[in-house]
Protein backbone atom coordinates (compact mmCIF):
# COMPACT_ATOMS: atom_id res chain seq x y z
CA UNK A 1 0.00 0.00 0.00
CA UNK A 2 1.45 3.40 -0.98
CA UNK A 3 1.67 6.33 1.42
CA UNK A 4 -1.39 8.20 0.07
CA UNK A 5 -3.62 5.10 0.25
CA UNK A 6 -2.38 4.39 3.78
CA UNK A 7 -3.27 7.91 4.88
CA UNK A 8 -6.77 7.68 3.36
CA UNK A 9 -7.31 4.41 5.20
CA UNK A 10 -6.10 5.99 8.45
CA UNK A 11 -8.34 9.05 7.91
CA UNK A 12 -11.39 6.77 7.86
CA UNK A 13 -10.19 4.96 10.98
CA UNK A 14 -9.44 8.28 12.68
CA UNK A 15 -12.94 9.56 11.94
CA UNK A 16 -14.44 6.54 13.66
CA UNK A 17 -12.18 6.92 16.70
CA UNK A 18 -12.96 10.62 16.94
CA UNK A 19 -16.70 9.86 16.96
CA UNK A 20 -16.16 7.16 19.57
CA UNK A 21 -14.13 9.44 21.82
CA UNK A 22 -16.18 12.66 21.46
CA UNK A 23 -18.07 12.13 24.74
CA UNK A 24 -14.70 12.00 26.54
CA UNK A 25 -13.41 15.03 24.61
CA UNK A 26 -16.46 17.08 25.56
CA UNK A 27 -16.36 15.96 29.19
CA UNK A 28 -12.70 16.94 29.40
CA UNK A 29 -13.42 20.32 27.79
CA UNK A 30 -16.35 20.94 30.13
CA UNK A 31 -14.17 20.04 33.13
CA UNK A 32 -11.49 22.51 32.00
CA UNK A 33 -14.05 25.30 31.57
CA UNK A 34 -15.30 24.64 35.11
CA UNK A 35 -11.82 25.61 36.35
CA UNK A 36 -11.44 29.44 36.30
CA UNK A 37 -7.78 29.29 35.25
CA UNK A 38 -6.95 32.99 35.35
CA UNK A 39 -3.39 33.96 34.47
CA UNK A 40 -1.16 33.13 37.43
CA UNK A 41 -3.76 30.75 38.85
CA UNK A 42 -3.41 27.71 36.57
CA UNK A 43 -2.49 25.12 39.24
CA UNK A 44 -5.81 23.26 39.14
CA UNK A 45 -6.17 23.12 35.38
CA UNK A 46 -2.61 21.85 34.97
CA UNK A 47 -3.40 19.04 37.42
CA UNK A 48 -6.59 18.21 35.50
CA UNK A 49 -4.72 18.14 32.19
CA UNK A 50 -1.95 15.96 33.59
CA UNK A 51 -4.58 13.47 34.76
CA UNK A 52 -6.08 13.34 31.24
CA UNK A 53 -2.66 12.83 29.67
CA UNK A 54 -2.03 9.86 31.96
CA UNK A 55 -5.41 8.43 30.96
CA UNK A 56 -4.56 8.93 27.26
CA UNK A 57 -1.25 7.04 27.60
CA UNK A 58 1.18 9.81 26.78
CA UNK A 59 4.77 8.60 26.59
CA UNK A 60 6.08 11.58 28.58
CA UNK A 61 4.35 14.17 30.75
CA UNK A 62 6.00 17.03 32.56
CA UNK A 63 5.47 20.51 33.99
CA UNK A 64 8.23 23.01 33.28
CA UNK A 65 9.60 25.72 35.56
CA UNK A 66 7.14 28.43 34.52
CA UNK A 67 4.20 26.01 34.84
CA UNK A 68 3.42 24.91 31.27
CA UNK A 69 2.12 21.36 31.02
CA UNK A 70 3.67 19.31 28.22
CA UNK A 71 2.95 15.85 26.87
CA UNK A 72 4.76 13.79 24.25
CA UNK A 73 3.63 10.93 22.05
CA UNK A 74 6.10 9.13 19.77
CA UNK A 75 9.88 8.96 19.70
CA UNK A 76 10.74 10.03 16.16
CA UNK A 77 13.52 12.37 15.09
CA UNK A 78 11.17 15.03 13.70
CA UNK A 79 9.71 17.12 16.51
CA UNK A 80 6.34 18.83 16.11
CA UNK A 81 4.90 21.12 18.77
CA UNK A 82 1.18 21.93 18.99
CA UNK A 83 0.39 24.79 21.40
CA UNK A 84 -2.71 26.14 23.15
CA UNK A 85 -2.74 28.54 26.06
CA UNK A 86 -4.83 27.28 28.99
CA UNK A 87 -5.35 30.47 31.01
CA UNK A 88 -8.43 32.63 30.55
CA UNK A 89 -9.70 36.15 31.13
CA UNK A 90 -11.78 36.94 34.17
CA UNK A 91 -15.52 37.59 33.81
CA UNK A 92 -17.07 40.82 35.08
CA UNK A 93 -20.45 41.40 33.39
CA UNK A 94 -21.93 38.02 34.35
CA UNK A 95 -25.49 39.27 33.80
CA UNK A 96 -24.74 39.46 30.07
CA UNK A 97 -24.11 35.71 29.88
CA UNK A 98 -26.95 33.36 28.95
CA UNK A 99 -25.15 30.47 30.68
CA UNK A 100 -22.85 30.61 33.69
CA UNK A 101 -19.39 31.34 32.26
CA UNK A 102 -17.61 28.65 34.28
CA UNK A 103 -20.08 25.77 34.00
CA UNK A 104 -18.98 24.28 30.68
CA UNK A 105 -22.51 23.66 29.42
CA UNK A 106 -22.82 21.35 26.39
CA UNK A 107 -26.04 21.83 24.41
CA UNK A 108 -27.28 22.21 20.83
CA UNK A 109 -23.93 21.07 19.38
CA UNK A 110 -22.01 23.81 21.23
CA UNK A 111 -19.87 24.01 24.35
CA UNK A 112 -20.45 27.25 26.27
CA UNK A 113 -18.18 29.04 28.69
CA UNK A 114 -15.13 31.18 29.24
CA UNK A 115 -12.18 29.71 27.36
CA UNK A 116 -14.23 27.40 25.13
CA UNK A 117 -12.88 29.17 22.03
CA UNK A 118 -9.82 30.79 23.60
CA UNK A 119 -8.28 28.11 23.75
CA UNK A 120 -9.50 25.19 25.84
CA UNK A 121 -11.54 23.74 22.98
CA UNK A 122 -8.39 23.54 20.88
CA UNK A 123 -6.41 22.01 23.72
CA UNK A 124 -8.99 19.24 24.22
CA UNK A 125 -8.78 18.61 20.47
CA UNK A 126 -4.98 18.31 20.29
CA UNK A 127 -4.76 16.15 23.41
CA UNK A 128 -7.25 13.58 22.12
CA UNK A 129 -5.83 13.80 18.60
CA UNK A 130 -2.47 12.75 20.03
CA UNK A 131 -4.19 9.85 21.77
CA UNK A 132 -5.87 8.76 18.52
CA UNK A 133 -2.58 9.18 16.66
CA UNK A 134 -1.05 6.73 19.11
CA UNK A 135 -3.93 4.27 18.78
CA UNK A 136 -3.53 4.31 14.99
CA UNK A 137 0.29 4.08 15.19
CA UNK A 138 0.44 6.96 12.72
CA UNK A 139 3.59 8.65 14.05
CA UNK A 140 5.94 8.09 11.16
CA UNK A 141 9.28 9.49 12.26
CA UNK A 142 7.70 12.09 14.58
CA UNK A 143 7.76 13.02 18.23
CA UNK A 144 4.58 15.03 18.85
CA UNK A 145 4.63 17.44 21.79
CA UNK A 146 1.50 19.23 22.93
CA UNK A 147 1.84 22.18 25.29
CA UNK A 148 -0.73 23.89 27.47
CA UNK A 149 0.97 27.23 28.07
CA UNK A 150 0.35 29.65 30.93
CA UNK A 151 0.19 33.41 31.53
CA UNK A 152 -0.87 34.23 27.96
CA UNK A 153 -3.64 36.68 28.88
CA UNK A 154 -1.21 38.70 31.01
CA UNK A 155 1.72 38.57 28.59
CA UNK A 156 0.99 36.73 25.34
CA UNK A 157 3.56 34.13 24.35
CA UNK A 158 5.61 34.17 27.56
CA UNK A 159 4.82 30.51 28.27
CA UNK A 160 5.86 29.35 24.81
CA UNK A 161 9.00 31.49 24.86
CA UNK A 162 10.02 29.91 28.16
CA UNK A 163 9.49 26.42 26.75
CA UNK A 164 11.47 27.08 23.57
CA UNK A 165 14.27 29.21 25.03
CA UNK A 166 14.74 28.31 28.69
CA UNK A 167 13.61 24.67 28.52
CA UNK A 168 15.25 24.34 25.08
CA UNK A 169 12.60 22.29 23.31
CA UNK A 170 13.72 22.27 19.68
CA UNK A 171 10.77 21.57 17.33
CA UNK A 172 11.09 21.55 13.56
CA UNK A 173 7.72 23.28 13.40
CA UNK A 174 5.05 24.80 15.64
CA UNK A 175 1.28 24.60 15.12
CA UNK A 176 -0.60 27.38 16.94
CA UNK A 177 -4.20 26.37 17.69
CA UNK A 178 -5.83 29.78 18.20
CA UNK A 179 -9.13 29.96 16.27
CA UNK A 180 -8.76 30.34 12.51
CA UNK A 181 -12.38 30.16 11.27
CA UNK A 182 -11.58 26.86 9.53
CA UNK A 183 -8.66 28.36 7.56
CA UNK A 184 -4.90 27.90 7.70
CA UNK A 185 -3.09 30.97 8.97
CA UNK A 186 0.31 31.89 7.58
CA UNK A 187 0.73 35.35 9.09
CA UNK A 188 -0.16 37.55 12.04
CA UNK A 189 -0.21 41.24 12.82
CA UNK A 190 2.14 42.39 15.56
CA UNK A 191 0.91 44.10 18.71
CA UNK A 192 2.55 46.91 20.62
CA UNK A 193 1.19 47.87 24.06
CA UNK A 194 1.79 51.56 24.80
CA UNK A 195 1.04 53.65 27.90
CA UNK A 196 0.54 57.40 27.47
CA UNK A 197 0.97 59.37 30.71
CA UNK A 198 -0.86 62.67 30.24
CA UNK A 199 0.13 65.30 32.81
CA UNK A 200 -1.82 68.33 34.02
CA UNK A 201 -1.75 70.25 37.26
CA UNK A 202 -3.59 69.32 40.45
CA UNK A 203 -5.92 71.77 42.17
CA UNK A 204 -8.98 71.66 44.43
CA UNK A 205 -12.15 70.93 42.45
CA UNK A 206 -14.03 73.44 44.64
CA UNK A 207 -12.16 76.19 42.85
CA UNK A 208 -13.83 75.30 39.57
CA UNK A 209 -12.61 73.93 36.22
CA UNK A 210 -8.94 74.03 35.41
CA UNK A 211 -7.37 74.38 31.96
CA UNK A 212 -4.63 72.01 33.21
CA UNK A 213 -7.02 69.16 34.03
CA UNK A 214 -5.29 65.97 32.81
CA UNK A 215 -8.66 64.48 31.80
CA UNK A 216 -9.48 67.43 29.54
CA UNK A 217 -6.06 67.14 27.91
CA UNK A 218 -6.63 63.40 27.45
CA UNK A 219 -9.74 64.09 25.35
CA UNK A 220 -7.57 66.15 22.99
CA UNK A 221 -5.00 63.35 22.89
CA UNK A 222 -7.67 60.80 22.00
CA UNK A 223 -8.71 62.90 19.02
CA UNK A 224 -5.07 62.88 17.88
CA UNK A 225 -4.92 59.10 18.26
CA UNK A 226 -7.46 58.86 15.44
CA UNK A 227 -5.02 60.73 13.19
CA UNK A 228 -2.20 58.38 14.18
CA UNK A 229 -4.46 55.43 13.36
CA UNK A 230 -5.00 56.76 9.83
CA UNK A 231 -1.22 57.03 9.34
CA UNK A 232 -0.35 53.44 10.32
CA UNK A 233 1.12 51.15 7.67
CA UNK A 234 -0.78 48.79 5.39
CA UNK A 235 0.88 45.44 4.72
CA UNK A 236 0.21 43.50 1.52
CA UNK A 237 -0.59 40.32 3.51
CA UNK A 238 -1.98 41.47 6.87
CA UNK A 239 -3.67 44.66 5.65
CA UNK A 240 -4.25 47.98 7.43
CA UNK A 241 -2.99 48.32 10.98
CA UNK A 242 -5.27 49.82 13.64
CA UNK A 243 -5.11 51.29 17.13
CA UNK A 244 -7.44 50.29 19.97
CA UNK A 245 -7.76 52.33 23.17
CA UNK A 246 -7.94 49.64 25.85
CA UNK A 247 -7.93 51.68 29.05
CA UNK A 248 -8.10 55.15 30.60
CA UNK A 249 -7.09 55.53 34.25
CA UNK A 250 -7.11 58.70 36.32
CA UNK A 251 -4.57 58.97 39.13
CA UNK A 252 -6.30 60.99 41.82
CA UNK A 253 -5.88 61.17 45.62
CA UNK A 254 -9.59 61.88 46.27
CA UNK A 255 -12.88 63.01 44.69
CA UNK A 256 -12.20 66.72 45.27
CA UNK A 257 -9.01 67.07 43.27
CA UNK A 258 -8.52 68.09 39.65
CA UNK A 259 -6.25 65.26 38.43
CA UNK A 260 -2.68 65.94 37.35
CA UNK A 261 -2.22 62.53 35.71
CA UNK A 262 -4.30 60.45 33.33
CA UNK A 263 -3.00 57.22 31.73
CA UNK A 264 -4.20 56.05 28.32
CA UNK A 265 -3.47 52.48 27.23
CA UNK A 266 -3.15 51.59 23.55
CA UNK A 267 -2.93 48.35 21.58
CA UNK A 268 -1.22 49.24 18.31
CA UNK A 269 -1.11 46.73 15.46
CA UNK A 270 2.15 46.45 13.57
CA UNK A 271 3.24 44.98 10.25
CA UNK A 272 5.51 41.91 10.10
CA UNK A 273 8.59 43.87 8.99
CA UNK A 274 8.31 46.89 11.29
CA UNK A 275 11.21 47.62 13.66
CA UNK A 276 10.26 48.16 17.31
CA UNK A 277 12.61 51.06 18.14
CA UNK A 278 11.69 52.96 14.99
CA UNK A 279 7.99 52.51 15.68
CA UNK A 280 8.24 53.70 19.30
CA UNK A 281 10.29 56.72 18.18
CA UNK A 282 7.61 57.55 15.62
CA UNK A 283 4.88 57.44 18.29
CA UNK A 284 6.91 59.62 20.69
CA UNK A 285 7.48 62.17 17.93
CA UNK A 286 3.77 62.21 17.10
CA UNK A 287 2.77 63.16 20.68
CA UNK A 288 5.68 65.54 21.31
CA UNK A 289 3.51 68.54 20.36
CA UNK A 290 1.55 68.19 23.62
CA UNK A 291 4.72 68.64 25.65
CA UNK A 292 3.28 66.99 28.74
CA UNK A 293 3.00 63.37 27.64
CA UNK A 294 5.29 60.43 28.34
CA UNK A 295 5.19 57.49 25.93
CA UNK A 296 6.23 54.11 27.34
CA UNK A 297 6.31 50.55 26.06
CA UNK A 298 4.41 48.55 28.65
CA UNK A 299 6.02 45.77 30.68
CA UNK A 300 4.62 42.96 32.78
CA UNK A 301 6.39 42.12 36.01
CA UNK A 302 5.08 39.34 38.19
CA UNK A 303 5.13 35.61 38.89
CA UNK A 304 3.58 32.53 37.38
CA UNK A 305 1.69 30.15 39.66
CA UNK A 306 5.01 28.29 40.09
CA UNK A 307 6.54 31.52 41.49
CA UNK A 308 8.66 31.87 38.37
CA UNK A 309 9.65 35.52 37.95
CA UNK A 310 8.49 37.18 34.72
CA UNK A 311 9.73 40.52 33.40
CA UNK A 312 8.22 40.86 29.95
CA UNK A 313 8.14 43.61 27.35
CA UNK A 314 4.65 43.83 25.90
CA UNK A 315 5.56 43.75 22.24
CA UNK A 316 4.66 40.91 19.88
CA UNK A 317 6.26 41.10 16.43
CA UNK A 318 4.18 40.35 13.37
CA UNK A 319 5.24 37.48 11.15
CA UNK A 320 4.63 35.68 7.88
CA UNK A 321 5.72 32.34 6.46
CA UNK A 322 6.05 31.72 2.73
CA UNK A 323 3.17 29.94 1.02
CA UNK A 324 5.67 27.74 -0.84
CA UNK A 325 7.58 26.71 2.30
CA UNK A 326 7.78 23.02 3.16
CA UNK A 327 5.61 23.54 6.23
CA UNK A 328 2.75 25.32 4.46
CA UNK A 329 2.84 22.84 1.59
CA UNK A 330 2.54 20.08 4.21
CA UNK A 331 -0.33 21.85 5.97
CA UNK A 332 -2.19 22.43 2.68
CA UNK A 333 -1.63 18.81 1.63
CA UNK A 334 -2.95 17.55 4.97
CA UNK A 335 -6.01 19.81 4.71
CA UNK A 336 -6.66 18.65 1.16
CA UNK A 337 -6.39 14.97 2.09
CA UNK A 338 -8.72 15.38 5.07
CA UNK A 339 -11.39 17.68 3.60
CA UNK A 340 -11.00 17.11 -0.17
CA UNK A 341 -10.54 20.81 -0.85
CA UNK A 342 -7.83 23.43 -0.57
CA UNK A 343 -7.80 25.77 2.43
CA UNK A 344 -8.01 29.52 2.45
CA UNK A 345 -4.65 30.91 3.56
CA UNK A 346 -5.36 33.74 5.96
CA UNK A 347 -3.86 35.70 8.88
CA UNK A 348 -4.59 36.64 12.49
CA UNK A 349 -5.31 40.15 13.65
CA UNK A 350 -5.29 38.99 17.29
CA UNK A 351 -2.13 38.19 19.29
CA UNK A 352 -0.93 34.56 19.30
CA UNK A 353 2.14 32.70 20.52
CA UNK A 354 3.25 32.57 16.89
CA UNK A 355 4.84 35.98 17.54
CA UNK A 356 7.35 34.06 19.66
CA UNK A 357 7.94 30.90 17.65
CA UNK A 358 8.01 32.58 14.22
CA UNK A 359 8.23 36.31 14.94
CA UNK A 360 11.13 36.16 17.40
CA UNK A 361 12.71 32.71 17.04
CA UNK A 362 12.08 32.05 13.31
CA UNK A 363 10.83 28.50 13.92
CA UNK A 364 8.51 27.55 11.01
CA UNK A 365 4.98 28.16 12.32
CA UNK A 366 1.40 28.12 11.10
CA UNK A 367 -2.06 28.24 12.61
CA UNK A 368 -5.11 26.00 12.51
CA UNK A 369 -7.64 25.99 15.32
CA UNK A 370 -11.33 25.38 15.96
CA UNK A 371 -13.68 28.26 16.63
CA UNK A 372 -14.26 31.76 15.30
CA UNK A 373 -11.89 34.62 16.07
CA UNK A 374 -14.83 36.98 16.65
CA UNK A 375 -15.96 34.82 19.61
CA UNK A 376 -12.77 35.36 21.63
CA UNK A 377 -12.96 37.66 24.68
CA UNK A 378 -16.76 37.91 24.44
CA UNK A 379 -19.76 37.23 26.61
CA UNK A 380 -21.52 33.96 25.73
CA UNK A 381 -18.30 32.48 24.34
CA UNK A 382 -19.08 29.13 22.72
CA UNK A 383 -17.45 26.65 20.36
CA UNK A 384 -19.09 24.32 17.86
CA UNK A 385 -18.67 20.61 18.54
CA UNK A 386 -18.47 20.00 14.80
CA UNK A 387 -15.51 22.41 14.54
CA UNK A 388 -13.70 20.53 17.29
CA UNK A 389 -14.24 17.24 15.44
CA UNK A 390 -13.13 18.78 12.16
CA UNK A 391 -9.92 20.14 13.67
CA UNK A 392 -9.11 16.80 15.31
CA UNK A 393 -9.01 15.00 11.97
CA UNK A 394 -6.45 17.52 10.71
CA UNK A 395 -4.37 17.23 13.90
CA UNK A 396 -4.25 13.44 13.52
CA UNK A 397 -3.18 13.49 9.87
CA UNK A 398 -0.74 16.43 9.82
CA UNK A 399 2.12 14.79 11.81
CA UNK A 400 2.25 11.78 9.49
CA UNK A 401 2.17 13.93 6.34
CA UNK A 402 4.97 16.03 7.86
CA UNK A 403 6.96 12.86 8.53
CA UNK A 404 6.41 11.46 5.03
CA UNK A 405 6.85 14.74 3.12
CA UNK A 406 9.42 13.32 0.69
CA UNK A 407 7.04 10.51 -0.36
CA UNK A 408 4.06 12.78 -0.99
CA UNK A 409 5.54 15.63 -3.05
Amino acid sequence: MNTKDLIQEKIKAAGKLIDKNMPEVLKFLSDMIKIPSLSGNETNIVSRIKKEMVKCLFDEIYIDRIGNVIGRIGQGEKIILMESHIDVLDVYATKLWNTEPFRGVVKNNYVYGRGSVDQKGAFAAILYSAYILKKLKLFGNVSLFIAGTVMFEKCPGVGLEHLLVNEQLKPQCVLITAPTNGNIHIAQKGHLQIKLSVYGEASHSGLGPSHKNAIATSFKVIKEIKKLDRNLKTDKITGKNKIAITGIVTKNPDDYTIPSLCEIYLDIQTSPKEVLNALVSKIKKFFKKFGNIEVELERFQGHSYKEYMIDYEKYLPGWTIEKKSKLIRTAVKSYNMVYNKNPKLDFWEIPTSGSISMGKLKIPTFGFGPGLVKDTHTENEAISVSQIKKSMLFYVVFPYVFSEFEHLF
